[in-house]
């Protein structure tokens, strides 16, 4: 969470922007928290069952409620759409279908959220910006730093699904300094 703040500083991000769900990485047992039933409790493999944030920057449920929210998939489900209807985006950017189940958990649960505010929230219109994490980003070609890059690491220009054309992405570069 340190890291991430200060990466986000160097991006020109305030601190006070920031915001924690506070859920674990990686469930002990083999129920992942996105297929775990409602209100079942699940142990992380730190070895934590509620939700938590750093000295000085607690997470959202503690700074909304004063309390830690256990690991349940309804609670991560509506501490993510809380989250988003209390900010109200115009554009959201969220990893897409990834190999990491965590991602993989939460871009599902986000676009259930959507759903769910978008049906809600009358002329809420958001533009939503999603990608690959690992399977594009991290493992890919320096997409943001090289201007139009030719190839990526997958077989016939496509991603690792093959839903998705590697050439009718959307690039969005920082600008150069």
């Amino acid at each position: 969470m340190k890291e991430a703040i200060h990466s986000l500083d160097l991006l020109g991000v305030k601190e006070s922007n920031v915001i924690f769900l506070g859920y674990g990485n990686e469930w002990q047992g083999a129920t992942h928290i996105y297929n775990s039933k409602s209100n079942e409790c699940i142990l992380s493999v730190a070895g934590r069952t509620e939700t938590y944030g750093i000295k000085n920057h607690p997470e959202y449920c503690w700074q909304k409620y004063h309390l830690h929210h256990s690991y349940t998939r309804d609670n991560f489900k509506a501490d993510l759409k809380s989250a988003i209807t209390d900010i109200m985006p115009d554009i959201c950017f969220c990893v897409d279908y990834d190999i990491h189940p965590d991602h993989r958990a939460t871009s599902l649960l986000f676009e259930e959220c959507m759903g769910e505010i978008l049906k809600e929230k009358d002329g809420y219109f958001p533009l939503i910006l999603k990608k690959f994490g690992y399977a594009g980003t991290w493992e890919g070609p320096d997409d943001y730093y090289e201007y139009a890059p030719t190839c990526n690491s997958f077989e016939d220009n496509r991603t690792d699904n093959p839903a998705f054309l590697w050439n009718e992405r959307i690039r969005i570069r920082p600008d150069e300094k």
